[in-house]
């Protein structure tokens, strides 16, 4: 039985060098990472540092957002993160744009 696909409804609310950003169509709380291109440079290293974490029992997410593992999607295989926001619950802003 094969994996669903979740649909992207939405333009992307974030594009990096390598990554676009989406919002999750059934959690407003997360967003979906995917690639743009075929280099995954920065989607592996991020990989990396969360299982360095999960292995030394990184319990508290206070400080950075959590990884809740890859979904697939229309565009591609993604990955599913808490979405950063404001104080006024606006999704942030990079520190590029500031």
């Amino acid at each position: 039985m094969s994996k669903p696909i979740l649909q992207i409804t939405s333009a992307p609310i974030g594009v990096g060098q390598e990554r676009a950003c989406y919002q999750h169509a059934e959690d407003n709380g997360k967003v979906i990472k995917i690639q743009k291109r075929e280099s995954d440079k920065q989607t592996r290293r991020e990989f990396r540092h969360y299982r360095i974490l999960a292995r030394r029992g990184m319990r508290d997410f206070e400080h950075i957002r959590r990884y809740y593992g890859k979904v697939e999607t229309k565009l591609g295989e993604g990955f599913v993160v808490d979405k950063i926001t404001d104080y006024d619950g606006s999704v942030s802003l990079t520190c590029r744009s500031r």
